[in-house]
């Protein structure tokens, strides 16, 4: 196993920008929702490219394939339970 130094750096924009030790960059599109106890399908901006995906309500990482899924589109998320009302839903990905 080898050890890198991980930037992150998270922008008021919709963009995250990863760097592994100055050798890989990829850039994270970030889309926020609001949970209102109803709603399970979210529509990201861009396709999300397979196995970029990281899910957050109220800054807590949901697991794909239990909490979510991604659409068969790759143009959102499902969530198996909608998040509660109020909550701050966060999908960061690279799109496609």
């Amino acid at each position: 196993m080898s050890e890198y130094d991980v930037t992150v750096t998270v922008t008021e924009s919709s963009a995250v920008t990863v760097v592994v030790s100055d050798v890989v960059q990829e850039v994270f599109k970030k889309d926020t929702f609001v949970g209102d106890n109803s709603t399970v399908n979210f529509t990201t901006n861009f396709a999300i490219r397979s196995n970029s995906d990281f899910v957050y309500v109220d800054g807590v990482l949901q697991e794909v394939g239990v909490d979510y899924t991604v659409d068969s589109d790759k143009l959102g998320v499902t969530f198996t339970t909608a998040p509660k009302t109020g909550r701050k839903v966060l999908v960061c990905y690279v799109s496609n």
